[in-house]
């Protein structure tokens, strides 16, 4: 099972770091991908391994947004349903991680990328002397900052309320569900990161990480993003991360579709975005044949 990888980072980077998920596929509703036992392996993509990573992250403060495609009411509705309703002796709840606190405050204003963007294909966040289990102890100890009034709304019964804002300089419409840090303008991703750098991400953090299962994604954002910030205000400055989280370790042993999946990213199509990873074009013809033919002899269609 492939685990959640981040680039690695030092105590002092991690307080000058934003992370931004993707959801389908990355965090949750990833059929098989996660550990058994009391972890629901249709939930949580990586099962506990991923739990601890977040936890760690919130430990150090560390800002965690979701920057998803979904973008309809009912679609919306679902992803909050799957990161679970509890904020509260639950550790299979992804929720609490992605909530606004009471202190939560929209930065205005923009930054500008100083260092080029960066690809990564992964290494893992944590120091293995580390150990990602003491982290989320560390987490589960630390005193709760107070929720705001939307985010205990969303945790009871009400449907969930949807705020739209438009960015006219980047021409695009952002919607986040009240209460939480997680927000959606379809597939233009790239420049949704951008919107949470200039508007949601405090000036202090000047790394953010971008995580996403689709190498076109994680590509497009890195390429892009930067650019985007630039175009809004150019004397603000942050590096922007990107990382795909290949799923191909999962598709072979069944856990993920490979056939009609249109996430699948060994294609020719996105051989130039492979290349940024480190994947070039013998890799992917040759791991793009093994997981097609793996998908057929299981009976994918």
């Amino acid at each position: 099972m492939a685990l959640l990888q981040l680039p690695k980072q030092t105590d002092e980077d991690l307080s000058a770091t934003a992370v931004v998920f993707d959801f389908d596929k990355v965090l949750a509703n990833v059929p098989g991908a996660g550990h058994s036992g009391t972890h629901n392996p249709n939930r949580i993509r990586g099962g506990l391994d991923t739990v601890q990573t977040l936890a760690m992250l919130q430990a150090r403060k560390v800002p965690l947004f979701i920057a998803t495609a979904r973008s309809t009411p009912a679609l919306l509705q679902d992803l909050i349903a799957k990161l679970g309703k509890s904020c509260s002796g639950n550790e299979q709840s992804l929720l609490k991680y992605f909530i606004e606190s009471g202190s939560d405050v929209a930065h205005r204003g923009t930054r500008v990328t100083a260092p080029p963007p960066v690809p990564s294909r992964g290494t893992p966040v944590l120091d293995p002397n580390q150990g990602v289990g003491a982290a989320a102890v560390a987490a589960a100890a630390a005193p709760e900052e107070p929720l705001s009034d939307a985010a205990a709304r969303l945790l009871g019964e009400d449907p969930i309320v949807i705020n739209e804002l438009r960015n006219d300089p980047l021409r695009v419409t952002i919607k986040r569900v009240e209460g939480t840090r997680v927000f959606s303008a379809g597939y233009d991703k790239a420049k949704l990161v951008a919107h949470l750098i200039t508007h949601e991400i405090e000036p202090e953090r000047r790394r953010i990480i971008f995580v996403d299962d689709n190498v076109f994604h994680a590509y497009f954002v890195l390429q892009e993003s930067p650019g985007h910030v630039h175009a809004q205000q150019p004397q603000r400055q942050c590096t922007v991360v990107s990382s795909w989280w290949d799923p191909s370790e999962e598709q072979s042993r069944g856990q993920m579709m490979v056939i009609n999946d249109s996430d699948f990213s060994y294609t020719k199509a996105y051989q130039e975005c492979l290349s940024a990873f480190g994947v070039d074009e013998p890799e992917r013809v040759r791991t793009a044949g093994i997981l097609l033919a793996k998908a057929l002899l299981r009976g994918e269609s």
